[in-house]
């Protein structure tokens, strides 16, 4: 079964900005630039959970042949 991402942001009285992803694994710096982007806010403090550390990447095998 695969985990449901979710993202939440809280925005704080003095204009700060918290983010927490959960579920994206690796994929969650992609998210993060655009939060970033969208929020025009720059990272002060970023913390990884053990699940960013433990997810496998993804990849793609293409197989080409002479025809």
């Amino acid at each position: 079964m695969t985990k449901k991402e979710q993202i939440s942001v809280t925005i704080k009285p003095d204009g700060q900005v918290e983010v927490h992803l959960e579920g994206f694994g690796k994929k969650c710096d992609e998210y993060v630039k655009i939060l970033k982007e969208v929020l025009n806010a720059q990272v002060k403090d970023q913390k990884f959970t053990s699940e960013y550390y433990s997810s496998t990447v993804e990849t793609d095998t293409h197989t080409r042949t002479k025809g």
